[in-house]
C-alpha cells in the first residue's frame, strides 16, 4: 500500500468513527459523493475527485451547519 492510500484509509477510519446517521450516495456539489443523513435532514458530506479512476481527493464536510449549506442531489 502506498504511503498516499495509507494516508486515505487512517483518514476513512476516523471518519467512520464520527459517522452519525445513514449514508446515501448522492451528488455532492455535482461530484460522486455520500451524504449522512440523520431524521432526513444531511448531518455531514464527501465528496470525491476521480483521476485516472481512482479516487484522487475527499472533501469531508462534518459541521451540520455547513453541510445543510451543501448542494446535495439526494437519488
Amino acid at each position: 500500500m502506498t504511503t498516499e492510500a495509507l494516508a486515505v484509509a487512517r483518514g476513512a477510519t476516523t471518519y467512520a468513527r464520527l459517522m452519525v446517521g445513514v449514508p446515501v450516495p448522492t451528488l455532492v456539489e455535482g461530484a460522486t459523493g455520500i451524504a449522512l443523513l440523520a431524521d432526513g435532514r444531511v448531518e455531514r458530506t464527501l465528496a470525491f475527485t476521480f483521476v485516472h479512476d481512482r479516487i484522487a481527493v475527499i472533501d469531508i464536510t462534518i459541521d451540520p451547519a455547513r453541510a445543510a449549506r451543501t448542494d446535495v442531489t439526494l437519488p
